[in-house]
């Protein structure tokens, strides 16, 4: 669980805060390709309402709304493709927009003291995440079984949970057919064959360690054997080369 106060300033002096009293460029600074120097967004206080607008400060890298009277956060969150840390705690939020999946960069998500019920599985998305703070929510009995003490290892099966069911549900297509490119026209008087090879075949070495950004379904050897086998049966391949296969 992260501290209020690992977001401060003094502990990230890189960052500079945007207060009320900061100024925001205006458009012809805009115009004139004017780059801002500040990459921290603070909005606390009585604040009913997060606009949609300011998720066009696309360079922010930190987002602090805690402390509000919010009950939802705009689906324009998505845009802040940057965020690193979002600190929207201690406000009346009932659930996350859909396009938080879209903050891929995110590594802290700080959300205890809400209403929030459940989550969208577009949580699985968030592999970066590191620290994601759910305490003092009236979570589903689902939801608070996974999140448990909110402990590293609790959080790491609960994003795979939601990446694995994110990509069930919302991946509706096999990949499209593979584009052959001829480097050179055969000879015809030559003596020509297709080889096939695949790598990396065998469970002890396709581990969600290995490759987290996969779905555990999309990992298991019942889905690739089907899938390779069905590559065999289409391509004809003259040889044929499986690497790393389980002899047992």
């Amino acid at each position: 669980m992260i501290q209020q106060h690992e977001f401060s300033p003094r502990r990230h002096n890189c960052l500079n805060e945007l207060t009320m009293q900061s100024r925001l460029m205006t458009d012809d600074e805009n115009k004139n390709g004017k780059k801002s120097d500040w990459f921290r967004l603070n909005l606390t206080g009585p604040v009913k309402n997060f606009s949609g607008t300011l998720c066009q400060l696309t360079y922010i890298t930190t987002l602090v709304i805690k402390n509000n009277n919010l009950e939802r956060l705009p689906a324009e969150l998505g845009n802040l493709v940057n965020l690193v840390n979002l600190d929207a705690s201690c406000n009346r939020l009932h659930s996350l927009p859909t396009t938080i999946g879209d903050l891929t960069e995110l590594r802290a998500l700080i959300l205890n003291d809400n209403k929030i019920v459940d989550l969208p599985s577009e949580i699985g998305r968030l592999l970066n995440l590191r620290h994601f703070n759910l305490n003092d929510n009236p979570l589903s009995a689902e939801v608070s079984s996974m999140y448990g003490d909110g402990s590293d290892s609790n959080i790491r099966r609960m994003i795979r949970y939601y990446m694995d069911y994110f990509y069930l549900y919302n991946v509706h297509s096999s990949p499209p057919p593979r584009q052959w490119r001829r480097l050179a026209e055969p000879n015809k008087n030559g003596f020509a064959f297709t080889l096939m090879c695949y790598n990396l075949l065998s469970p002890n070495y396709a581990t969600p360690v290995m490759y987290p950004y996969c779905p555990s379904w999309a990992l298991s050897w019942d889905y690739r054997r089907r899938a390779i086998l069905d590559e065999i049966r289409i391509y004809h391949a003259n040889i044929i080369c499986l690497q790393e296969i389980r002899t047992d």
